[in-house]
């Protein structure tokens, strides 16, 4: 819808040259939902004794299997490049997400996990470049990011992607 238009044209201002309409075109072939969380990140993770609370459910509708999988890939390495471990040590720790996910029966398929971190990945750069903009401020630097979201999209594993960034 509308909101995928804004990321791509958001997006499209922070990385000329990538293949916008592409990756609406893959976030949208998405068949078959499920519940999801719609914001699943580290920081809605919230552990509690010996249980884990999964907190911040604003964003909760049926969406694709591979929509909360990939956006927990694409925002550990985002959070990675910005001030956690940095981009690899983000990449190693998504890498190491999705093969616990895939070993435990995650239903995800590669392909789609790919486009959805390709996703992810964009909407958090579209998000800081927003934000910088708003503040006055030049835009942090994001071109790294980019990069790891155009080799995910097309991608059919994304431990592969995530590998070569690490």
């Amino acid at each position: 819808g509308a909101g995928l238009e804004r990321l791509a044209g958001a997006a499209a201002r922070a990385a000329p040259g990538l293949a916008l309409d592409d990756v609406v075109a893959a976030a949208r072939a998405g068949r078959g939902a499920v519940a999801s969380h719609g914001d699943f990140h580290v920081k809605n993770v919230a552990p509690h004794g010996r249980a884990t609370w999964i907190v911040d459910w604003d964003a909760f509708a049926a969406r694709e299997p591979a929509f909360d999988v990939g956006d927990a890939l694409g925002q550990l390495v985002v959070m990675g490049s910005f001030g956690h471990g940095g981009r690899v040590r983000g990449a190693r720790a998504a890498s190491a997400f999705w093969r616990a996910y895939r070993d435990a029966g995650g239903t995800a398929a590669g392909p789609r996990a790919c486009v959805q971190l390709a996703r992810a990945v964009l909407q958090s750069v579209a998000y800081k470049v927003e934000l910088a903009a708003a503040a006055g401020d030049e835009p942090p630097p994001v071109a790294p990011l980019v990069v790891v979201a155009r080799a995910a999209l097309g991608a059919d594993d994304p431990a592969a992607v995530l590998d070569a960034v690490a």
